[in-house]
């Protein structure tokens, strides 16, 4: 990009520290002269939209952001302070390991989220500073800090006259010992400093010492900046994001630099939209000792306008944080700015802070490219060896300060003179890597008896290609384990969790760090999924046989509410599992898996087989002819009814098949009709209510004794249990979204905000819509019409007008709807049951090659539905369907609630630290035992004899028959599971692995093998937990034992 034009051949009036009135006058000049563009730069969004754009005056009404260190805090930093001196280690090897903080660890992590992705700015405040020594203050302040953000930039190369990688610096006055002529930065002095941005990702300030009199710091939000400028002078935004030429101060090699100071980077599949500012006003004026150089070129006057804009809307919007003794400040150095006020020492109290530049490579943002070399200078290469960490000020760095400095041999290593010089290091060891940073991949065991721990991480630079996908499974699959007696959890995150950790049972299957099938799902669409999948056929068709069961309108009408809880209760179960697996899509095969480990294999593949062999919609299918039918008056002989269903279904796998966008984009498209749909029945029917439909004399007339029996209905313990079931079919769905959990965003917030909205939409929908059909239809009409409730509503409401027929196509879409929704959620299920390895050739259910599909999953749905449609007879087809599906759904959904307990339990007894707060969600009590009995009850009275006798089902046979196949398919799973896993292994001499596989689209999957029992102690001895090859792993890989236990029990720490 070209450098910002330049307006004279001479630096213009502007001076370190801005002037108003010459601001003010040199914008009224440039109006009044110079044409300027009202446009932004191409690709520059008009306005930014998060947490991070916020005022000084108002922010402090809805973001607190102190953390208040408590004496709980204060007792687990001495402990962690009293364990690392008993390392006897330099200081610089202060961090997560040897800096344990089991209990404070989690809140930290939710700071340096709240910098990447909140407010951008926190202060823990309340280190009692005078309590310890000088090192034992710098321990606690970089102990914390590693916890937060572990690397240390170098913020100057040398030390003392020896090459060293300074990262700590000390900010005082020093003008009473230093001769104010040779200071080149106002942070050494008690001048005011102007709104600027350091360097690195995050700036952070310990105060060991307030000023007698003023230093105030402050903060203001460039993004809130941003979104003024670009309202009010979208010029200066174009000028802001052209080249500078910033003064290096008398490097005779690069006597100036030029780049940008505004970073614009659009979003991605990983990342939201982001502009990034980072710059320092002094590079382009000068201050002190070091002004501006004469023999570069100047800045121009619009480049002179902009620096002060930023400075006098900074002061406009900034923030007063009231910096006290003892605090410690953390700030997103590239979407927060910050100044301080001039200040007044005296002899007894002078200001000292100390400060760190950091980098937390789980959650920093990309670099922006042109600051990708700069940032090369400040973290390539700082190695534990090298780090200095000056226990007192030296002048010798301060004066004639430059950005130069840090360019110096930003690789040299000088391991026994940092040692010698009581300055020490810590941070993982960086190198240059695809446009950022990859850390050397390392792994450290801690071990605790029972316990043991693996730390590792890694940063990300992926293509948006299946090959880029298949480069980051392959490398970035989990290096970090923890033991509990005999189960082994891998710790993992996907790049749709923000970071969020996950830790996951071994057994199961990896997860896979970026989706293959993208990033699609947002919350329109989770709303959609949702709703399409509950709003399909069972309001418009299973309203008469509810009625017949519950035996009467009343009663009927209170099963639709207690649906509802039962949904919503159901819901939480599934939100709370999703916030300790954000990266597994699957819903219920994951969370089985990880409820149940053992027996190893049990359930993925009982929980498989039952999914494949019940993964058919032919019900749904069935209905959507039915209607279609109806649109005309023709009534179908049965294989013309199978015929049309056959058709539909197949044009709904071709809608989804192709194009994971598109099947997304279909999905919300006639989700929306859909809820047009049911809104206009359910604003029908309070017209009819109303009375004001001359065909339907008295709507009341169904609601007068609306709990009283009518005509042979009769409520009975069979009817009420199969009425619960058609109940629970109809508001199947709210789940949806948990099948494509991996695909979202921010996971838990979305589905939380948008599954709840969805369910208690359709829950007032369907309460409308039943009124509705009470209101219009005689009850004794209603409870004989089968499954066409929805279209004698419409007849009684619109006569036989072409408006019948309208309305019959779109209840006819609205199952088309149903059908996409169930295909786009199913097939993931599918596709993670395939990927847990227990369903043979793996690779036909986990690839999603070539359309970036599941195509396998897509195919078997479709040729079992096919083969469910032509099969049974026509008329039983959708009462046992809906009913068989439904007894192993509530075996699972029970045992799935139960496990909510056992997951709870184990990562208790991991001490693992719990989600972050935005991804957060614990369910109720009460939700769990609502959720538990209503499935327990569905197992248990659908044995009881209906009224009728065992022919008095809903279907011409046995009313047991749907209950006695879902439990004889559980028994085949658990006969197929015991000879598979136990018997044949046994008899043909060899054992069953999980075995870590990447396939040639990206996807990750487990494959089980059978491993030789002469082979078996190679395989476990070149496979990690997780089945994968660690003899192909990196040369450098490092493995560090440390006993933790016997470190934290000389520490003075026990495990709680």
């Amino acid at each position: 990009m070209a450098a910002a034009a330049v307006a004279s051949a001479v630096q213009p009036d502007i001076q370190y520290f801005p002037d108003l009135q010459k601001y003010e006058s040199r914008v009224q000049r440039r109006l009044a002269t110079e044409s300027l563009t009202k446009k932004l730069p191409e690709g520059f969004p008009e306005q930014l939209h998060s947490d991070l754009v916020w005022e000084g005056a108002t922010v402090g009404d809805t973001y607190d952001w102190n953390f208040v260190l408590t004496p709980e805090h204060l007792e687990e930093l001495d402990a962690a302070l009293a364990h690392f001196k008993t390392l006897n280690l330099p200081l610089g090897y202060v961090d997560q390991k040897t800096f344990p903080l089991p209990k404070l660890h989690s809140a930290l992590r939710d700071i340096s989220r709240e910098l990447h992705f909140g407010h951008g700015f926190k202060v823990v405040r309340g280190v009692p500073v005078d309590k310890y020594s000088r090192e034992e203050n710098f321990i606690i302040y970089l102990g914390i800090s590693s916890h937060i953000a572990p690397l240390r930039a170098r913020q100057d190369s040398r030390y003392n006259g020896e090459p060293a990688d300074v990262v700590l610096a000390h900010i005082l006055d020093l003008t009473p010992v230093e001769d104010r002529s040779t200071i080149g930065a106002p942070a050494y002095t008690a001048d005011k400093q102007v709104f600027h941005t350091d360097a690195g990702d995050i700036v952070s300030l310990f105060s060991l010492n307030t000023a007698a009199e003023g230093g105030e710091s402050r903060l203001a939000s460039t993004w809130r900046v941003y979104n003024e400028l670009a309202v009010t002078r979208p010029d200066l935004i174009e000028t802001l994001s052209q080249d500078w030429i910033a003064d290096t101060f008398g490097d005779p090699k690069q006597p100036f630099s030029s780049r940008p100071l505004l970073h614009y980077q659009p979003a991605t599949d990983k990342s939201p939209e982001r502009v990034a500012l980072q710059y320092a006003r002094r590079i382009f004026t000068g201050f002190g000792a070091l002004p501006r150089s004469t023999n570069i070129p100047p800045i121009s006057e619009a480049q002179a306008e902009a620096l002060d804009a930023l400075h006098f809307l900074g002061e406009r919007f900034n923030i007063a944080l009231n910096f006290q003794k003892g605090d410690i400040q953390y700030v997103n150095n590239l979407a927060v700015f910050h100044a301080r006020d001039g200040f007044t020492n005296t002899k007894e109290q002078q200001r000292h802070l100390v400060r760190l530049w950091l980098r937390d490579p789980e959650f920093a943002w990309e670099t922006p490219s042109a600051l990708t070399a700069k940032w090369e200078q400040l973290y390539d290469g700082v190695t534990p060896d090298s780090q200095v960490i000056p226990l007192e000020p030296y002048s010798p760095a301060y004066r004639l300060m430059s950005i130069s400095t840090v360019s110096l041999n930003p690789l040299r290593h000088c391991s026994a003179k940092a040692r010698s010089l009581n300055v020490h290091a810590a941070a993982p060891f960086w190198r240059a890597h695809s446009g950022g940073y990859a850390q050397r991949k390392s792994t450290t065991i801690m071990q605790d008896s029972s316990h043991t721990s693996y730390y590792g991480m890694k940063r990300r630079g992926l293509d948006a290609d299946q090959e880029a996908a298949k480069a980051d499974n392959v490398t970035h699959g989990a290096t970090t384990f923890l033991k509990d007696g005999g189960l082994q959890f891998a710790v993992e995150k996907g790049e749709n969790s923000n970071g969020e950790v996950s830790y996951q049972e071994v057994s199961g299957a990896p997860v896979e760090s970026r989706s293959t099938l993208g990033y699609h799902v947002g919350n329109v669409t989770i709303l959609f999924l949702n709703l399409s999948m509950m709003v399909g056929t069972g309001v418009y068709s299973t309203p008469p046989a509810i009625l017949k069961g519950t035996g009467s309108v009343g009663l009927s009408l209170i099963y639709w509410f207690i649906g509802f809880l039962i949904a919503a209760s159901s819901l939480s179960v599934y939100l709370e599992f999703a916030s300790y697996f954000p990266s597994r899509s699957g819903s219920e095969v994951v969370y089985l898996e990880q409820a149940y480990p053992r027996p190893k294999y049990l359930f993925p593949i009982t929980f498989a087989i039952q999914t494949v062999l019940l993964s058919f919609s032919s019900s749904n299918a069935i209905v959507l002819a039915r209607y279609l039918f109806r649109i005309n008056g023709h009534s179908p002989t049965a294989w013309e009814l199978k015929g049309v269903a056959v058709a539909g279904y197949t044009v709904a796998f071709i809608f989804v098949a192709f194009s994971t966008r598109f099947s997304y984009f279909a999905s919300n498209a006639i989700g929306f009709v859909k809820l047009l749909t049911l809104i206009f029945v359910a604003i029908t029917g309070l017209v009819v209510l109303g009375g004001n439909i001359k065909s339907i004399p008295d709507p009341h007339a169904n609601f007068r004794n609306a709990f009283e029996g009518f005509g042979d209905t009769k409520a009975s313990a069979y009817g009420a249990t199969n009425a619960l079931v058609k109940i629970i079919f109809s508001y199947a769905g709210y789940q949806n979204a948990f099948n494509v959990v991996n695909e979202v965003k921010n996971p838990v917030r979305s589905i939380r905000n948008s599954g709840g909205i969805s369910l208690l939409l359709v829950a007032i929908l369907y309460m409308l819509a039943n009124i509705a059909y009470f209101a219009a239809v005689p009850k004794e009409v209603l409870v004989d019409s089968e499954q066409v409730a929805a279209s004698l509503f419409f007849q009684y409401v619109f006569g036989s007008s072409g408006a019948v027929r309208g309305l019959n196509f779109l209840i006819a879409l609205s199952a088309f709807g149903n059908l996409l929704a169930v295909l786009l959620g199913q097939s993931r299920v599918l596709r993670e049951c395939g990927r847990q390895g227990t369903l043979p050739w793996p690779e036909f259910w986990v690839s999603t090659r070539p359309f970036g599909t599941p195509l396998g999953p897509y195919f078997l749905k479709w040729a079992l539905t096919l083969l469910m449609i032509l099969a049974p007879p026509a008329g039983d087809a959708f009462n046992f369907v809906v009913d068989l599906a439904s007894y192993p759904t509530a075996f699972f959904n029970f045992l799935m609630a139960v496990g909510i307990y056992s997951v709870r339990y184990r990562r208790k007894r991991l001490h693992v630290p719990e989600p972050s707060k935005g991804n957060r969600f614990h369910a109720w009590q009460a939700a769990l035992i609502l959720t538990i009995a209503a499935n327990l009850y569905l197992l248990v009275m659908p044995w009881y004899p209906p009224t009728g006798g065992r022919y008095g089902g809903d279907v011409s046979f046995w009313y047991a028959t749907y209950v006695v196949t879902g439990v004889g398919i559980l028994i085949l799973c658990g006969l197929y599971y015991f000879l598979w896993i136990y018997l044949l292994p046994k008899w043909g001499k060899y054992q069953i692995r999980h075995q870590k596989v990447v396939l040639d689209g990206g996807e990750v999957t487990h494959k089980l093998v059978k491993v030789p029992l002469n082979q078996l102690e190679a395989w476990d001895r070149n496979h990690d937990a997780q089945g994968g090859d660690i003899t192909e792993g990196d040369k450098d890989d490092i493995v560090q034992v440390v006993d933790v236990h016997a470190q934290l029990e000389s520490s003075g720490f026990t495990k709680s």
